[in-house]
């Protein structure tokens, strides 16, 4: 069954999103979206509605509703503005308002099928080949500009075949939740069903489902525990990129899905960038496409280098001269701006207003643009508008739960408004996204102001010493020890902290204490009261 309306057409068949005949990247939650507006235009649907058929009943809040719509509006060319296709009825719900027309598709029994034209013969010879292709799985598909995974069907370790339904289950639930990772293509469960209870070569795989990365992974159940295993694979190379295993005891099956599913999107999506970083550092400068550009200035971007900054700054300007639609490069853009500023090399007012504008433009070209919301959060506790800056911070968590960053800005936005109890559980939830990413030490940063906010100077010294074990050319984490070594007495110590801050980076002190203004005035004087002390004469 496909669905036209103006020059876009919904194939349900091949779960595809087509604009003028070429294929429309959408994620499989938008498709979903997208369908049940145009099945059910009959009517306005309301939110519940959506929540319980797209969803499956899952907890889903405003924001993160209104910012999907949004998207589906976007991969139709509609916009909230114009809502000439899918309109907001108030306190109603939605409702699909293009004229549509529905005709029956040709069944597609696999993915080579789809890329090849019928036979325009049907004789027994010609359908034999055609056949034989298709049992095969020898044709390969090219992979999506972005980086893709298919997940494999989870095997079935246990004595008893009952079993099965839990590792389905466990495949149906990653699937759904690694989905709606925007920058993610994941291949549809349908497609990989074919290799179910097969012994598999993964780059073969890796090339008829044409994908970067391949999940496998086992359950185990031995009385009332359940072992499962998983391992990311890069299917060029058949390099292993991740893998772990997780034990639970068997209480509340559906409990435990959700449970392992969490966690290894949490673990998945970091080592997949990751991977990403290291493919894209592989490549010469010349030869970077849009994605890789962005990708190599992600892993540019970590520097605790003037230099490394300013070429993950020449990375993100290429990959949106490659692509002026490329939202995370815009977004990153903002990043970039915002850390050059915070680092004392461009003057607060001029870095705020050219961040802020690579920022919207990253959203408007998509509202569900994680980093630009961060970014927009970040600014405006440089100008002291901790409203926006909650606001933006909250839209940021609602549209990327997974985002470490998204955390660490909210946090700092609370810890701007004076209240570090309330940031803790932020940051703690930010070092577990992300543990092993550069994210960590802008975390430990805040957890290190937290502390000091709230007098506890002995464990701001702890966290910042941590910091710097682990990021010992980050300037911000030498300024914050300074400052907490100064209120223990520990004066010559405390000098050296500061005289490294400014080894690394010779602005830092006084860009630091002028991007925190916006702090409560007894915040700001203690900050300022154990600088002076460690001998800063600002």
């Amino acid at each position: 069954m496909t669905f036209a309306f103006g020059d876009h057409v919904l194939d349900v068949g091949r779960r595809e999103l087509r604009r003028a005949g070429n294929a429309v990247a959408v994620e499989p939650r938008t498709f979903d979206l997208l369908l049940y507006l145009v099945r059910h235009r009959d009517r306005v649907v309301s939110k519940a509605d959506l929540i319980e058929s797209v969803w499956g009943g899952r907890i889903v809040s405003d924001a993160a509703l209104t910012t999907r719509i949004n998207v589906a509006r976007k991969a139709i060319g509609d916009s909230g503005a114009a809502q000439s296709l899918i309109r907001t009825i108030h306190r109603k719900g939605v409702r699909f308002i293009g004229e549509v027309r529905e005709t029956a598709a040709t069944p597609i029994h696999s993915a080579a099928d789809a890329l090849s034209s019928p036979p325009s013969r049907n004789t027994e010879g010609e359908a034999e080949r055609h056949a034989k292709k298709t049992d095969d799985h020898t044709s390969s598909l090219s992979s999506p500009d972005k980086p893709s995974v298919a997940i494999l069907p989870f095997v079935n370790l246990s004595a008893d075949p009952e079993q099965d339904y839990f590792a389905d289950g466990m495949v149906e639930e990653i699937i759904t939740a690694l989905s709606r990772v925007r920058w993610l293509f994941v291949t549809a469960r349908t497609s990989t069903l074919a290799y179910k209870g097969q012994a598999v070569d993964m780059r073969q795989v890796g090339r008829e489902l044409g994908v970067r990365y391949l999940l496998e992974g086992s359950v185990r159940k031995a009385g009332d525990r359940v072992r499962i295993t998983a391992q990311l694979i890069e299917a060029e190379t058949g390099a292993h990129v991740w893998a772990d295993r997780y034990d639970r005891d068997l209480t509340d099956i559906f409990a435990i899905q959700d449970e392992i599913t969490d966690v290894l999107v949490t673990a998945i999506a970091p080592a997949m960038s990751q991977a990403e970083q290291s493919r894209a550092l592989r490549k010469p400068p010349e030869s970077l496409g849009a994605w890789e550009a962005y990708h190599r200035g992600l892993a540019e971007s970590t520097s605790a280098s003037d230099s490394g900054i300013a070429t993950a700054r020449a990375l993100f300007e290429r990959a949106v001269e490659l692509d002026p639609h490329f939202a995370p490069a815009h977004a990153m853009l903002g990043h970039i701006t915002l850390n050059e500023t915070s680092r004392g090399n461009r003057p607060v007012d001029q870095g705020v207003k050219l961040a802020e504008r690579h920022a919207r433009r990253a959203i408007e070209l998509d509202p569900s643009e994680t980093r630009g919301h961060c970014v927009l959060s970040w600014a405006a506790t440089w100008t002291s508008d901790l409203t926006a800056a909650v606001d933006h911070a909250e839209r940021a968590v609602a549209a990327g739960p997974s985002d470490s960053l998204a955390h660490v800005v909210k946090a700092r936005a609370l810890l701007m408004l004076g209240r570090p109890a309330e940031a803790g559980p932020l940051l703690r939830t930010a070092l577990r996204l992300s543990p092993h990413d550069p994210i960590t030490r802008l975390a430990l940063q805040m957890c290190t102001v937290a502390a000091y906010q709230q007098r506890d100077y002995v464990k701001a010294i702890s966290i910042a010493r941590k910091c710097i074990a682990e990021f010992p050319a980050y300037p911000f984490a030498y300024v914050w020890l300074a400052a907490a070594l100064a209120q223990t007495e520990q004066i010559e110590e405390a000098k050296a902290a500061l005289s490294r801050a400014t080894e690394i980076a010779p602005s830092v002190i006084e860009a630091e204490v002028s991007r925190r203004k916006g702090f409560r005035s007894d915040d700001q004087e203690n900050l300022l009261d154990g600088l002076r002390r460690a001998g800063w004469e600002g």
